[in-house]
């Protein structure tokens, strides 16, 4: 696996356990994570990453 989609992992589950900890608490915040994330997953499937099936639904 490349650096860049590496990188790319590790930010998305970054921004998705952020989602998940403000959900409740910080519902503002906590939807910027949640676009963050989902933009992570275009990009991991731009770069070719599709071992998690839903990316292609949200990348197009």
């Amino acid at each position: 696996m490349n650096d860049r989609i590496v990188a790319l992992l590790r930010q998305r589950k970054e921004q998705w356990l952020r989602f998940h900890r403000l959900r409740d608490v910080r519902p503002t915040e906590a939807s910027i994570a949640r676009r963050t994330a989902l933009r992570m997953e275009r990009q991991l499937a731009d770069e070719g990453f599709t071992t998690l099936p839903h990316i292609r639904a949200t990348a197009v």
